[in-house]
């Protein structure tokens, strides 16, 4: 018995047809539609708490209420060298703020505001911060009944990105 022409072609050329198919669908469904902003390739990511790949994110929390009144309650965090780091001056209770940093070894004090890292309230123990990492540092205590002090929580360990060749271990090779 005969085979239909159609049958035959499709045999012949199924698989090349069915992808070509596939291709062009998955190309018209990744077209702009109108009215929807496309982002130029390299834009960066929306800001938020998500470390961009190779960075690390950390949170500072003031909930040190040891002034009766908050704006006496400014604190600045000063780096291993004595610099106040500016993202993280002028920190009033209840405040938080979110930096990113490259992965490091961090060795921070949390000082006076104004005082140019001279007058120490607490002197945090140095933490580290790989790549991906999310820590929170919070600062805690009123001073009279608490004392000041400081954590470092790790949220999200992080680290070392591996990339690794993709092995087919298909086929009949050995």
């Amino acid at each position: 018995m005969d085979k239909p022409q159609a049958y035959l072609i499709l045999r012949r050329f199924g698989f090349a047809a069915i992808f070509i198919l596939l291709l062009l669908l998955t190309s018209i469904a990744l077209l702009p539609r109108a009215g929807v902003a496309v982002e130029p390739a390299g834009a960066t990511l929306p800001s938020g708490t998500v470390p961009p790949p190779l960075l690390a994110t950390i949170t500072v929390i003031h909930a040190a209420p040891f002034s009766s009144t908050v704006a006496a309650t400014a604190v600045d965090f000063c780096d291993e060298t004595g610099d106040v780091i500016t993202e993280l001056a002028g920190l009033v209770y209840r405040d938080d703020v979110t930096v990113t940093v490259a992965p490091g070894t961090y060795d921070w004090q949390i000082t006076e505001a104004g005082s140019n890292c001279t007058v120490q309230y607490v002197d945090l123990p140095a933490f580290t911060v790989p790549n991906g990492g999310i820590r929170s540092v919070v600062f805690i205590g009123d001073g009279t009944n608490q004392p000041l002090e400081g954590l470092v929580i790790t949220s999200v360990l992080g680290g070392v990105d591996l990339y690794m060749p993709l092995v087919s271990s298909m086929g009949d090779s050995p």
